[in-house]
């Protein structure tokens, strides 16, 4: 009940930080006789002194036992375990915590009227797809939340998914149909559904390349064919998805995918399913949605909204008035409802901010209230003057702050401390220090409250004050330069120590195994290559990326096999060589990802035969296997007698699918060569778009009756043009 303990426990919640709570307990005789936690921990004291050695010594052993216990905990507590084949095939991604935040959030009476408008929305037949648009900060999210526990009469949740701008598996339309997938075959008015996708599963076991069709196809593949199978339900279906605005980037090819599927491909799905998404009326959006009908706005201005924020913030500032009048509380609510203009997220920051001052009395509330600027830019610059009254921190801020606001995905406060090479008390201080723009979640990440915050900070015609502008570019350097240090300091060989003799999928505890690799190094060697790619020629450090081609780049194939991201060297690695200049470093490169390129299947199935394998098979006289094969003695890999290729065959990639002979090809590279495009016309009657890098198709188009002869791509590359013996010219937007 102490103080300090009660500051201790605050502080440990906000960084999501196990306690174990010990007594000291003192006798007649002695200072301290004992130190325990009832039924776990023991450690004698009688007769030590605090000042002595001997109290040294116990205490490390006391905090040994704390980790230990703690440790233990976590790893029973964190096991989980899947037993369900569609959700080890589909992979839907979790989003239990991201609902409970939601539901702790929540303010009891606010947003019924919208729900009902929802609902109303819904009674019609001809409302296939709703679309909720508003502004930032006006509490979409926690709406679309809301709606999702509190559907019609008649109506039954099919799936939900919450888009995340900082999080890969939750900004990106494969994550979005997969898992909108799994969720539609749990309810049990939809069995059919569920043994349709068992029937899928048995097929995709052997060659599993279904889930790798195009974002279109796989919707109608997965969700509109599996739909129709339900032959009858009492109940209509609903499919929710938040944010779209945090789903890839504006007018980016991912964004277009989801929008591509909700406005086009919705309408194939049965009568009985509707769409419920939500999302900023950015451009490219608005361009696709907005003739959809019905369509809801959610307005700062509207009455319904204004009403409901005076109910969020007196529930808010309500424990500051306990002992005073009610005109007090309902005066402080008017003036700060006021002047939060209708946006849910500025007064959530304002109180935010009265509950870290602490105001003594309720005069004390209203000058602080009366102080603060409407807008969100005025109540984040308050916040962050109010928590750096000195420059002191400003660096820590800048490093760590700076860091979370252009992750690709979030990481802990470990991790963070990993990947930026400082101690973790630092980031913890920077977390507690900013509690209320940045936060640890329930998952224990570091995540920005809102998509607003790093919006500002970014931006320095909003951001004024120069010691919080954050140069996002300068700051993508920088991580850029820390991913290849991190891969440096922390790969090494079989780092999930796995049997060598052994594919991944015959390894029951697999995911066990690749829970070695610590996430930062995870992140690394992900995501290094995208930061690189923001460097100028000048900003890469050539030394360091040496030591790491020339030392670390089979184990991090290896970590990206083990990760299923193994087609990063595919994708994203021809774009960074051309801006190498160092030949050494530039050869071990194109090997690797020649190497990736021959033995991607070999490699994927097993992480550690990028050695056992890919790299013995590997041509001898290339720079890969002159640097690495010699490494490797100690390992005993194979050694190929006779027979084997002495360079890279002259064939670079061999594209497979159509089903009938291929009547012409065109190639399309873009002018900066980050995207190159191949098109194809066959005797099956199809084109299909692949991607040039990578040999991954990417799209395939139907509609031509009879063989299809030729083809050319427009200029731009966005159109291709196709021509059949059907008599017929087509034109197709290779995007959607």
């Amino acid at each position: 009940e102490s103080y300090n303990c009660q500051r201790e426990i605050n502080l440990a919640d906000v960084l999501r930080i196990p306690i174990k709570p010990i007594r000291l307990e003192k006798s007649p005789f002695s200072p301290w006789s004992l130190a325990f936690a009832p039924n776990e921990i023991y450690i004698e004291l009688h007769g030590i002194e605090p000042n002595q050695t001997k109290w040294t010594e116990k205490m490390n052993d006391l905090c040994k036992e704390i980790r230990h216990k703690i440790k233990v905990n976590k790893k029973h507590n964190d096991v989980l375990t899947i037993t369900d084949p569609l959700a080890k095939w589909l992979k839907p991604v979790d989003f239990s915590k991201d609902v409970s935040s939601y539901q702790k959030a929540y303010v009891e009476g606010t947003r019924t009227w919208l729900v009902q408008k929802v609902h109303q929305a819904m009674a019609s037949r001809n409302a296939r797809v709703i679309w909720l648009n508003g502004v930032a900060g006006v509490g979409k999210s926690v709406m679309t939340w809301l709606l999702s526990t509190n559907l019609p009469p008649g109506c039954i949740l099919g799936s939900y998914f919450f888009c995340r701008h900082n999080d890969e598996r939750k900004n990106n339309t494969k994550s979005v149909i997969l898992t909108t997938a799994y969720q539609l075959s749990l309810p049990s008015e939809l069995a059919a559904f569920r043994e349709y996708l068992f029937e899928l599963l048995k097929t995709d076991e052997e060659n599993k390349s279904m889930l790798e069709l195009p974002s279109s196809d796989l919707f109608v593949k997965l969700i509109v064919d599996g739909l129709k199978k339900v032959k009858s339900t009492t109940k209509d279906v609903v499919i929710i998805i938040d944010a779209l605005d945090e789903c890839g980037a504006q007018g980016g090819r991912e964004r277009k995918e989801l929008l591509s599927v909700i406005r086009d491909y919705s309408k194939t799905l049965p009568e009985f399913v509707s769409l419920f998404v939500s999302g900023r009326p950015e451009v490219d959006i608005w361009e696709s949605l907005s003739k959809l009908r019905p369509l809801l706005e959610l307005a700062p201005s509207d009455v319904e909204n204004l009403t409901d924020l005076k109910i969020f913030v007196k529930n808010r500032l309500n424990s500051h008035y306990r002992n005073a009048s009610d005109e007090s509380l309902n005066t402080a609510t008017e003036t700060l409802a006021q002047k939060a203009d209708g946006v849910f997220m500025w007064a959530k920051l304002a109180c935010d901010h009265i509950d870290e001052v602490n105001p003594k009395n309720v005069d004390k509330i209203m000058d602080i209230i009366n102080t603060l600027n409407s807008g969100m830019d005025a109540i984040l610059m308050t916040i962050l003057t109010e928590s750096y009254k000195s420059n002191e921190l400003i660096d820590d801020f800048q490093l760590v702050v700076g860091t979370v606001c252009v992750l690709q995905e979030p990481l802990t406060i470990e991790a963070l401390a990993s990947l930026l090479f400082i101690d973790f008390s630092r980031v913890a201080n920077v977390v507690l220090c900013n509690r209320y723009i940045i936060t640890v979640n329930l998952k224990k990440l570091v995540v920005v409250v809102h998509k607003s915050v790093p919006d500002f900070l970014t931006s320095s015609t909003r951001c004024h004050d120069k010691r919080f502008y954050i140069d996002d570019k300068h700051a993508k350097v920088r991580l850029a330069n820390s991913c290849l240090a991190v891969l440096n300091r922390d790969l090494h060989f079989n780092i999930c120590e796995l049997d060598l003799n052994i594919s991944h999928t015959s390894i029951s505890d697999f995911e066990d195994q690749i829970s070695k690799i610590p996430l930062h190094l995870v992140y690394a060697a992900k995501f290094w290559i995208s930061h690189a790619l923001q460097c100028s020629e000048k900003e890469l450090t050539e030394d360091v990326l040496y030591t790491f081609a020339s030392n670390h780049l089979l184990h991090w194939v290896e970590v990206l096999s083990a990760c299923n991201s193994l087609s990063i060297v595919q994708t994203l690695l021809p774009h960074l060589i051309p801006k190498i200049h160092k030949p050494q470093t530039t050869n071990l490169l194109n090997d690797i990802k020649r190497l990736v390129v021959e033995f991607f299947k070999t490699i994927s199935q097993s992480p550690i035969h990028v050695y056992c394998s890919a790299l013995a098979l590997c041509p001898e006289d290339t720079a890969l296997f002159k640097q690495y094969y010699p490494n490797f003695s100690a390992v005993k890999l194979p050694k190929v007698i006779t027979g084997k290729d002495q360079d890279w065959s002259p064939c670079l990639a061999t594209f497979e699918g159509h089903t009938n002979a291929v009547n012409g090809v065109a190639w399309w590279i873009s002018s900066d060569r980050k995207t190159s495009l191949i098109a194809s016309a066959s005797s099956d009657n199809s084109v299909r778009l692949w991607d040039a890098f990578t040999g991954i198709e990417i799209h395939q188009y139907l509609g031509h009756t009879d063989v299809v002869n030729s083809l050319a791509f427009s200029k731009d590359g966005t159109k291709l043009v196709s021509g059949s013996a059907d008599k017929s010219i087509l034109i197709w937007d290779i995007d959607t």
